[in-house]
């Protein structure tokens, strides 16, 4: 009975942060319920071997948060993108920065503080 809240809000965190994930991607604007649920469910098995979780889906998760800000803002990445990242100087950057909402922002480290506080209550209530 006492694993019963910590197990639904880690559920509820699993599926906030594939949600994000999806919509920060820029491929899904709208994702379907479906791939929220085949995402979180990943999550899920990931999180209960600790190799797994940090050598496999944390770096997954850190570079979806990190692509969340851009994602949300100007959609999937593309070769364009790519290539002027490595052509471009500091003022370039901090005008392409500057034009992202922090929301967007918010959302990228929403991801990262999600995926901490679901692997604290994962491991705390041992909910493997």
């Amino acid at each position: 009975m006492k694993k019963i809240l910590p197990a639904g809000l880690a559920i509820a965190l699993a599926l906030f942060i594939s949600y994000l994930m999806m919509i920060g991607s820029g491929f899904f604007p709208t994702p379907e319920i479906k791939d929220v649920l085949v995402l979180s469910i990943v999550i899920l098995f990931l999180s209960a071997s600790r190799k797994a979780f940090y050598f496999v889906l944390f770096p997954i998760i850190f570079a979806y948060a990190f692509y969340t800000p851009t994602g949300l803002t100007f959609g999937p990445p593309s070769y364009h993108y790519v290539a002027s990242v490595f052509a471009t100087d500091l003022s370039e950057t901090k005008e392409f920065l500057s034009q992202i909402p922090a929301l967007h922002y918010a959302a990228g480290f929403g991801i990262l503080l999600a995926i901490v506080l679901f692997y604290v209550l994962v491991r705390k209530y041992d909910l493997q």
